[in-house]
């Protein structure tokens, strides 16, 4: 426990100690046992709900202790009677909310701590997909190779800057163009069939729902 934490739980006791001897020696009817409410603020700030029960089992000793002990004022001893039951159901009410209020924020620091976890592993994720693709890049640029994604439902195709080199433009990053520019180098022969598979790719990416969760049919070539 910390200096600090120790600090605000003995000026705690001593603050409730002098509210209970105030209420010894005034009359009945004079409420000074209402100041230990805020009591609660304290084991709030700890976030600690067994303190929060003991303040409120202290809190209803000494209001009920008070009632017995305190001289009698001018008011009836009925009127006492109704304040502090109606004390003790705001203290423990004031437990209730307090309670409540430290679970609620252990579970939103538990979702916020599982949320960090979540972004620590996408971010790995992310390095490790970034470096697996930087490798794959050098790979294929050492082998004097380039490659290209296809994707069937944009119509896009995304070329490796060593292919749109291989190609005769003069580029050192990759680059997205519409599938137009891929088709121009299609061999004649085989532009008929590649439109069929195309379009046969579409077809099964519209009636397969997982694959416009993952961003739409591609296909990768690889030419050297």
């Amino acid at each position: 426990m910390s200096n600090k934490r120790r600090a605000l739980i003995v000026a705690l006791i001593l603050y409730s100690v002098l509210v209970f001897v105030l209420d010894l020696i005034s009359p009945l009817g004079i409420e000074v046992w209402v100041l230990n409410l805020p009591v609660f603020l304290v084991p709030m700030l700890f976030r600690n709900t067994r303190m929060v029960v003991l303040a409120g089992l202290a809190c209803s000793i000494m209001t009920l202790t008070g009632s017995v002990l305190s001289p009698p004022g001018s008011n009836p001893p009925s009127w006492d009677i109704i304040n502090r039951g109606m004390g003790l159901a705001t203290i423990w009410l004031m437990a209730y909310m307090a309670i409540n209020t430290i679970n609620r924020s252990r579970q939103l620091d538990e979702a916020l701590g599982s949320l960090r976890l979540e972004m620590d592993q996408h971010d790995r994720t992310t390095r490790s997909l970034e470096q697996s693709e930087e490798r794959l890049r050098l790979t294929v640029e050492g082998a004097g190779m380039g490659t290209f994604d296809v994707n069937v439902e944009s119509g896009t195709v995304y070329w490796s800057a060593s292919y749109l080199r291989m190609l005769g433009y003069a580029t050192n990053v990759d680059r997205e163009t519409p599938i137009d520019m891929w088709l121009r180098v299609v061999y004649p022969e085989d532009q008929v069939r590649v439109q069929e598979e195309r379009e046969q790719a579409r077809q099964i990416a519209r009636f397969t729902p997982w694959s416009t969760a993952s961003g739409g049919w591609t296909t990768r070539r690889s030419i050297g």
